[in-house]
């Protein structure tokens, strides 16, 4: 005999079978087929490479953008503003004032007071002309730390590029513009250092001449030691004088006119490089 509570549970065994589906049932396909359409969507909006590419990537842009920073600079222009202020205190020393006058002017412009004017003026130059030398070694050492500088970034973005090139290597098309951007940046690198290395060897060749122009002077008019020599006893070479400007005029003349070259081509350079970031970055415009 069946008991009461297994009558139950055939009974409710039987109404479950003979249930109808519920309307809601068929309402819940299209739902389904919704959420798979979102997801399918997502997934497609998705990078083809997520994960570690995107961070190397970001490592290689960083790299060209220090060594852009780094090549930044005025360093030219504070040069060149050198060079002019030196070509004209150089000038503004004439031996030919030791030439005696001729006519009334004679009369009463003695040897020894030329001589007195001439030493003054030349003492009273000699210290910017130590102040210009200075301030010319000063930017040439400056040149040198500063591609110090960049030989270390160039090695890092060396590094960042090579990371990169190893992680692309997993995909069948390695072609990459953050890759080609970083890759482009190496030479264009070097290119300014060596611009700026001529610049530097420049500076310090024109402030040796200088000092060597200014001691050489002052030694001629006995005006190098700590006191002044006698005038009866200074007897300055004019001629050799007047081939010892000249020469150092000329210094400042290959050096003003190897600025100007320098320039042009470190304008060129560094356009080079901000097409070239702008392009590692994806930037519109180019």
């Amino acid at each position: 005999m069946e008991t009461e509570e297994t009558a139950a549970v055939a009974l409710t065994s039987d109404e479950t079978a003979n249930v109808e589906p519920h309307d809601d049932a068929d309402s819940a396909e299209p739902a389904v087929e919704e959420a798979s359409e979102e997801v399918a969507a997502a997934a497609t909006d998705m990078p083809a490479d997520p994960g570690p590419l995107e961070g190397l990537r970001a490592a290689v842009i960083a790299g060209c953008e220090g060594l852009n920073q780094t090549c930044q600079g005025v360093d030219a222009d504070f040069i060149r503003g050198q060079l002019q202020d030196l070509r004209m205190r150089v000038a503004s020393v004439r031996p030919a004032e030791l030439t005696p006058r001729t006519g009334l002017g004679g009369l009463f412009d003695s040897h020894k007071k030329r001589l007195t004017r001439f030493r003054h003026h030349v003492t009273d130059l000699a210290p910017s002309i130590s102040t210009a030398a200075v301030k010319l070694r000063d930017a040439a050492a400056g040149l040198g730390r500063r591609n110090g500088a960049l030989n270390e970034q160039h090695q890092g973005l060396l590094t960042a590029i090579t990371e990169l090139d190893e992680a692309l290597m997993a995909f069948p098309e390695r072609a990459d513009a953050v890759r080609d951007g970083g890759l482009k940046h190496l030479p264009l690198t070097r290119m300014i250092q060596n611009v700026d290395a001529r610049l530097a060897e420049t500076a310090g060749q024109v402030a040796e001449a200088a000092m060597g122009w200014r001691d050489d002077l002052l030694k001629a008019l006995g005006a190098d030691g700590k006191k002044l020599t006698p005038l009866r006893r200074v007897n300055p070479d004019q001629g050799a004088l007047n081939q010892a400007c000249e020469a150092l005029l000329s210094v400042i003349d290959r050096a003003e006119a190897g600025m100007t070259a320098a320039k042009a081509r470190r304008d060129e350079v560094m356009a080079r490089l901000d097409r070239t970031l702008a392009a590692a970055r994806g930037d519109e415009a180019v």
